[in-house]
């Protein structure tokens, strides 16, 4: 074999090589490519999903501070509406003495103090313009020893009763404000019912 040929020879295989080579490296980089694709679709596909779910949670933090908001704006909607219901009775129990029915009112409250105060006998404080009233009451308790006494300044307000046993050491206050400070709390809670029975919660 000559030396051309020999050359010639060294030159098709380098080229036949070469063109291997060529190929491999193609084929190489297209599967790079290509696992480069996929690895950047599973990248976005988990950004997607991380992205989705820290999302969800953010929307779930907003809407349960935004049911709280909510839910603190109507309580205390209905807190003031309740407090104004409240005011109201209080003033109604401030003309009630001025009222036709106070003389009912009062022997009730009588009877109720006398018998949460037990004993026979009580000293009934009163507001001075309410001793007749009160005398004229207790008369027609049978065998009991009662007596109606003025109520030391302030202690009885705007009407009723303050009852004390004899020996004074046991006392029930049915003044119509500790009547209403007692009722406060079912009174609060049956306005609520009252009030907001037909609401749903936000």
């Amino acid at each position: 074999m000559t030396v051309e040929a020999i050359i010639e020879r060294i030159r098709t295989n380098a080229g036949q090589r070469a063109a291997e080579i060529e190929q491999e490296a193609g084929d190489e980089a297209e599967a790079i490519r290509r696992r480069s694709e996929e690895e950047g679709r599973e990248a976005y596909a988990r950004t997607c999903e991380e992205a989705r779910r820290e999302g969800a949670v953010l929307a779930g933090r907003i809407l349960s501070v935004a049911r709280m908001d909510a839910r603190t704006t109507v309580n205390e909607a209905r807190s003031v509406l309740i407090r104004e219901c409240i005011g109201r009775a209080e003033e109604q129990f401030g003309t009630l003495a001025a009222s036709p029915e106070y003389p009912a009112i009062l022997g009730r409250l009588i009877e109720e103090g006398r018998r949460d105060l037990g004993g026979e006998s009580a000293v009934i404080e009163g507001r001075e313009e309410d001793l007749p009233l009160i005398r004229g009451l207790i008369e027609r308790v049978p065998g009991r020893r009662l007596s109606a006494v003025p109520a030391p300044d302030g202690t009885v307000p705007t009407g009723g009763v303050v009852l004390r046993s004899e020996q004074g050491d046991r006392l029930v206050n049915q003044t119509f404000e500790a009547r209403m400070q007692r009722m406060q709390r079912p009174l609060v809670m049956e306005l609520g019912t009252r009030l907001f029975r037909e609401e749903k919660p936000p």
